[in-house]
């Protein structure tokens, strides 16, 4: 569950770092979409500065738990050599303890803890203003009189 929570609050703090056009993030961080895997969204979250390569590493480990004990069908603990070691390897630990759970329970917190500052700290995004062509296309035809033959410019300004 703590995995889960995690993909969310990343979905959100994906989301708060877009500019604000909900149908089209939604396309993208829906669970079928080019975003909608946990490792897709930390991948992205470390790509854009929004997480440091520590919390990127966190979050792996802390997907690779969630996914050793949902795709298992033995009876896992936190005591299970595998998580275990996973475990061992987590870094935003805080105050270092020998046992896996409440390890791997403390670094959910720690991480989660960057992410929810990071979605305070973000400034909404607007989106770009449109790019004025009639000015674009003036600038064009005054470099092109300026190089080109009357008669190239003509058929560049005025096709057929």
């Amino acid at each position: 569950m703590a995995a889960a929570y995690l993909d969310e609050e990343l979905k959100k703090l994906l989301q708060k770092s877009f500019v604000n056009d909900k149908k089209i993030y939604n396309e993208i961080l829906d669970h079928s979409a080019p975003l909608g895997s946990f490792s897709a969204r930390i991948d992205l979250a470390y790509l854009l500065g929004l997480i440091s390569k520590k919390s990127r590493r966190d979050l792996h480990l802390i997907r690779k738990v969630r996914n050793a004990f949902g795709h298992s069908s033995q009876k896992l603990t936190f005591a299970d050599r595998a998580i275990a070691a996973r475990c061992k390897e987590l870094y935003h630990v805080g105050v270092d303890t020998a046992k896996p759970r409440a390890k791997f329970s403390r670094v959910v917190m720690g991480v989660l803890a960057i992410i929810h500052s990071q979605i305070y700290l973000l400034k909404p995004i607007k989106a770009r203003e449109e790019v004025d062509m009639t000015k674009w296309k003036k600038a064009f035809e005054e470099v092109a009189r300026s190089v080109l033959e009357p008669e190239v410019i003509n058929k560049l300004i005025k096709p057929n």
